[in-house]
């Protein structure tokens, strides 16, 4: 069974003295000023949270984003700082982003082209050339900040994260053709019926094409994207072993389901007087010893459903009256992307909803939804994962959804029941979960009823099958598999054609040399 020691020997034997280099956007690390001291969180998200767990083991540098307030003071005059602040593991090294970049970058490309396109929501894509070239942009101010971390003569190991930096492989296999490049995509990937309507098609997938390995969190993810490649440009691609050689250079494409620290979330849902904890929980709720406790976790945003999801509790307490007074659903909201006037409208409409489900239902000091627009952290949510009797995780789509393995992970009595949207990809991880689908309403309503009285057997025989897995499939195994395969896919790819044919330097380029980053005057992310 992988864990943090058997992934730092790994990457020790594996890479010997080459760099190790991640990059993403967000950063696991964020300092900024309380009361006039400054303090430092780690940053809300799954994906920053399990790639921090495995950079504890592995060591070196992650290239991020630094939006805190007080980020630019604690670090060096190369935009270091060695994190975790309490036990020091590896490097985060943080670059700036200008407003206008945060805007069309981060907000613009990201945020209102790449996230609904690739998630279905056409209806709500937008894109704008001006803020594609400041997308570029800011994808080289991340390539620029790898760059300078290279040690010349060893070929160095770079992993990529996510659509935020879907052009950085391409500046970086210009600059450094001997690199080890991955990328992973953590969000759907569309039909090409949908793809094709994207203006920054072939400029996206040449990029994504110089990585020696693509990973995807599912196979009509992966398969998703071959497609697209073979109809854009006839390229030669192997749909059994998932390679595609374009231009000399061979990529390949490969399932690998994001996960979990999974006995991280054992250990905290299994802390010293827990118990009590949970059985605080459901007192405050109202809740008499046969009630029943349902909770959702998400970031407050349309994919997940959480409307929806409202509604089916809406319609289960008019249908079945029986469990009025007996059922308290929480749902906790993260906050996300706030500057948006989208994101805001959905944040009250989901509000507005929660409150008229109050008021219709409540009754003797139960309330039917306890709705937490807020980040809660890790503990709190291990008791709320433990004291569940279900967990109802809706998303219209999400390339994997972390929270439903934390749910499952943190079940250590095993007597809950994870009703899980058959569009999430963790779906195809967890066969024994009660899967749904958020736009049939009548279906959903029947299967919370359903999962509420489920015999306690076939909760311990469901759960317990999917900890097992998750035991197994854990966050160091994800991260050993892919940098592995990784590795496997540079010496393929060098057996074909000369890396300096492939990507020759461009003349303009011969003389670049990436300069320092200087702390900057910019604002944190709002």
């Amino acid at each position: 069974m992988w864990d943090g020691e058997h992934l730092h020997q790994f990457v020790k034997e594996t890479f010997k003295d080459r760099s190790l280099i991640v990059v993403s956007n967000r950063e696991p690390y964020i300092h900024s000023r309380s009361n006039g001291k400054i303090r430092c969180d780690r940053t809300v998200g799954g994906l920053t949270a399990v790639l921090d767990s495995a950079m504890k083991s592995m060591g070196g540098v992650w290239v991020a984003w630094g939006s805190g307030d007080a980020d630019w003071e604690v670090t060096d005059r190369e935009g270091k700082v060695a994190v975790p602040p309490d036990q020091p593991s590896y490097l985060l090294k943080r670059i700036p982003l200008t407003p206008k970049e945060i805007e069309q970058y981060y907000y613009g490309v990201s945020n209102r082209f790449f996230w609904p396109l690739f998630h279905k929501f056409v209806d709500r894509v937008q894109f704008l050339e001006e803020e594609w070239l400041c997308y570029k942009e800011a994808n080289r101010r991340f390539a620029d900040a790898v760059l300078t971390e290279l040690k010349e003569k060893q070929s160095p190991v770079i992993w990529i994260q996510d659509y935020h930096l879907a052009c950085v492989p391409l500046m970086l296999r210009e600059r450094r053709p001997d690199a080890t490049l991955s990328l992973f995509w953590h969000i759907p990937w569309p039909s090409y019926d949908l793809f094709k309507i994207a203006p920054c098609r072939q400029e996206l997938l040449e990029s994504l094409l110089c990585c020696n390995l693509l990973g995807f969190q599912t196979d009509s993810d992966r398969d998703h994207f071959l497609e697209a490649v073979e109809k854009e440009f006839a390229a030669p691609v192997d749909f059994s072993s998932h390679e595609v050689t374009y231009k000399g250079h061979v990529t390949i494409a490969k399932t690998c389901a994001a996960s979990i620290d999974t006995a991280a979330w054992i250990k905290l849902a299994s802390l010293s007087g827990i118990e009590k904890k949970v059985g605080n929980v459901r007192r405050q709720l109202g809740l008499p010893s046969t009630g029943f406790f349902g909770i959702g976790v998400d970031r407050l945003e349309y994919t997940k459903g959480i409307l929806e999801r409202f509604s089916a509790v809406d319609i289960f307490l008019t249908r079945y009256p029986q469990f009025r007074e007996k059922f308290t659903f929480m749902q906790i909201a993260s906050p996300s992307r706030m500057a948006m006037a989208e994101y805001r409208e959905y944040g009250e409409k989901v509000e507005n909803a929660a409150r008229m489900i109050n008021r219709k239902y409540s009754s003797n000091g139960w309330k039917p939804i306890e709705y937490l627009p807020s980040h809660v952290g890790s503990l709190d949510l291990a008791i709320y994962y433990r004291a569940a009797d279900i967990a109802i995780i809706s998303p219209f789509a999400d390339g994997m959804n972390l929270v439903a393995k934390e749910f499952v992970a943190a079940q250590v009595d095993e007597r809950g029941v994870l009703l899980l949207s058959q569009f999430a990809g963790a779906a195809r991880e967890m066969p024994g979960a009660v899967l749904i689908d958020p736009h049939d309403l009548e279906e959903f309503v029947s299967e919370i009823k359903r999962s509420l009285e489920m015999a306690p057997s076939a909760k311990k025989a469901a759960m317990s099958g999917m900890r097992s897995h998750l035991q197994t499939y854990n966050v160091y195994k994800w991260v050993k598999d892919l940098l592995s395969e990784s590795c496997l896919s540079h010496k393929r790819s060098q057996t074909v054609t000369p890396l300096s044919d492939r990507f020759p330097v461009p003349q303009s380029e011969r003389a670049y040399s990436p300069s320092l980053i200087p702390p900057p005057d910019f604002p944190p992310l709002p």
